[in-house]
Formats: C-alpha cells, sequence, structure tokens
C-alpha cells in the first residue's frame, strides 16, 4: 500500500513539472535592440523622472539604455529603467499611444506589464497587457527633441514587421567581457 501511494506521488509530481512553462527571458538587465535599425530603447533626456518618453536611440552603453526584464506572473513580464527605477508604461490603450515611465505602486498596472513573444531567432515582439498592442521601434512619431518615439501599434502582416521586432543582450557585468551586440 505504502508503495502504491509513494509510486503515485512520484508520477503526480513528474506530470505537474511537466506542465510548468518556463519563462521565455530570464531575469536581468538587458539591452533591447530594434531588428530594423539595429537602435536601443532610451528614456528621453536619460531622464530620472515620471513621465519621460521611452525613445529609440543609437546605442552608447549609457545606464538609460538598460533595463531590467523581471518576470511578473505567467507569460507577463515589467521592464524597468536602469538608472531611474521606472517601470516603463502605456499611455493609453489606442494604437499611436506613447510609452513612458512610472512608478511601480505596488503591484504593476497592466499598462505596465509586457508580454515578450518569440517570433524566431529570439526575436520578440513586445505586447502591452492593456492594449494588446506592440512596441514600435521606428516610427514616424517625435518628441520636441527630434527623438524617434517609441510606441504602440497593431502587429501589421507587413514587411514593416521588422519594426516590431526586439532582440535582448544582457548587459555585460565585468570589465573587459565582450557582449555580442
Amino acid at each position: 500500500m505504502k508503495a502504491n501511494f509513494f509510486i503515485a506521488f512520484i508520477l503526480i509530481q513528474t506530470i505537474s513539472f511537466s506542465f510548468q512553462s518556463c519563462p521565455t527571458i530570464k531575469t536581468g538587465k538587458y539591452f533591447i535592440f530594434n531588428k530594423d535599425n539595429y537602435v536601443v530603447f532610451d528614456i528621453e533626456k536619460q531622464s530620472t523622472k515620471c513621465g519621460a518618453n521611452l525613445i529609440i536611440a543609437d546605442k552608447t552603453g549609457v545606464l538609460s539604455q538598460q533595463f531590467i526584464i523581471s518576470q511578473y506572473y505567467g507569460e507577463y513580464y515589467t521592464i524597468t529603467n536602469v538608472k531611474s527605477k521606472l517601470a516603463l508604461t502605456a499611455e493609453f490603450k489606442k494604437e499611436g499611444s506613447k510609452i513612458e515611465q512610472t512608478e511601480i505602486k505596488g503591484c504593476p498596472t497592466i499598462y505596465q506589464l509586457w508580454k515578450f513573444s518569440e517570433v524566431c531567432d529570439d526575436l520578440y515582439l513586445i505586447f502591452n497587457k492593456a492594449s494588446g498592442l506592440a512596441i514600435n521601434g521606428d516610427s514616424c512619431a517625435r518628441n520636441q527633441c527630434g527623438d524617434t518615439l517609441a510606441i504602440l501599434v497593431e502587429k501589421p502582416c507587413t514587411p514593416d514587421i521588422d519594426n516590431l521586432l526586439f532582440k535582448i543582450f544582457e548587459v555585460c557585468p565585468e570589465v573587459g567581457c565582450a557582449a555580442a551586440y
């Protein structure tokens, strides 16, 4: 009787582990590159203030271009700027909305949650939970300084999809480390 109970327990544990999905991206510090033009996420004017917009800029390696991606629950993540310690947040639920940085107060809101959907070869579409819209890394939207703003758009079925594809590279923690970017 004890042997049957033990075997049943092992089978249940094995089955339950096989249905747990592993996160696509491990929690860590990353640069987020756009596939189309190989520029990175950045915060305008390297700001540490709430409301500063997410822009797309040439990679210089500054802290405002580094983001901590943390799994929140299931397939959703928060994306927090290393310099400001503020989370990327969708401004609204509609197409063309800007992405800004705001404080997470307690638990993140659905506007602060993002889903990384792997397309192929470590390329991801990044969707906002509140709107279901994807981040565009090469929009025509500009701020007053002329920086390219990251905005939310519907997933197109056109050649422009490269504007929506992102590759993430872990920030190299060691001096002299040769990262693949």
